[in-house]
């Protein structure tokens, strides 16, 4: 090695890649990954880039249940945009917003996407912040696509109202 060689800059070490690898070989981190994503307060889906659902976790489940979806559907294969694009009613305009930023983030305008909406159910006033981030260009498991995150926000939501009381 000559000594231009020595000080030529080196490229950056990919941070994810000894997971990637880790997942790949390991099931007992498969397992820990999908227990930790279980264990976050949200739900939570796992977009490909034509933005089918092909994952989920277990919060996004309990809601689904909670919010009276056909038994046993936890949205694994269907169409996040389809579903938002059909949204009629009070949440219909939201559910367009959300569409066009799911869009942008799939198709590389934008790295990710924020939306606060309302989710009001018969009995109780809830508030939701939905979390859009680009998962990247592939992968070991040829993921490539976005995750989608609504972290309930209602209980800051509620203490806004009161205050402007």
């Amino acid at each position: 090695m000559d000594s231009a060689s020595a000080f030529a800059p080196q490229p950056a070490p990919n941070p994810v890649a000894p997971a990637r690898r880790m997942l790949a070989s390991d099931p007992q981190f498969a397992t820990l990954l999908t227990e930790v994503i279980d264990a976050l307060p949200a739900n939570i889906a796992v977009l490909d880039r034509e933005a089918n659902i092909v994952s989920t976790n277990r919060r996004w489940r309990e809601f689904a249940r909670f919010e009276g979806l056909a038994s046993g559907s936890d949205g694994i294969g269907l169409n996040y945009l389809e579903v938002c694009d059909q949204a009629v009613g009070d949440d219909a305009e939201s559910a367009h917003e959300a569409a066009a930023g799911v869009r942008s983030v799939l198709s590389g305008n934008a790295p990710s996407f924020a939306l606060e909406y309302s989710c009001h159910s018969p009995i109780e006033r809830r508030w939701f912040q939905m979390t859009v981030t680009s998962l990247g260009t592939g992968g070991p498991h040829g993921v490539d696509g976005a995750i989608v995150v609504h972290s309930d926000i209602s209980k800051y939501m509620r203490a806004d109202e009161v205050l402007a009381e």
